[in-house]
């Protein structure tokens, strides 16, 4: 009986530090996002749909050149391969292209992460086109 209490609890926790996760994901003002090492977009968060422009149904399960995203895909390509070497990237200043084809300046930071069997990369992209704009740097 008390391996059964036990892996009742152990899953409580579980479920219960999902939701914290899944909350702090979506309440977070940086967009954050999660995909497969392939670049198949697991998740993105509101904050971070809401910088690009899309809606969740149009990314999830797409990758993020297929979608426009990056202005630059040398840049991009320079990132994924560090990112695949283990490193993780800092606020890196990249361009990034909006659905409707808007180019803005963003912060992007990444890592890549193990989930049981699989590799992912979490990231976060930060807008700082107005920012820029009123120090008239950008």
């Amino acid at each position: 009986m008390h391996i059964s209490q036990s892996l009742t609890e152990l899953n409580r926790q579980l479920v219960e530090s999902q939701f914290q996760l899944q909350t702090i994901l979506k309440m977070s003002p940086v967009g954050i996002g999660l995909t497969l090492r392939d670049n198949v977009i697991v998740e993105f968060n509101d904050a971070l749909l809401a910088v690009i422009g899309f809606e969740r149904h149009e990314v999830v399960g797409r990758n993020s050149v297929e979608l426009g995203f990056w202005a630059d895909l040398t840049v991009r390509s320079h990132i994924f391969s560090r990112l695949a070497a283990g490193e993780t990237i800092r606020e890196v200043e990249v361009t990034i292209r909006r659905k409707e084809g808007l180019l803005r300046q963003a912060l992007f930071s990444a890592t890549m992460i193990q989930l049981g069997e699989e590799a992912y990369f979490v990231g976060s992209l930060r807008d700082i086109s107005n920012k820029l704009a009123r120090t008239g740097t950008g």
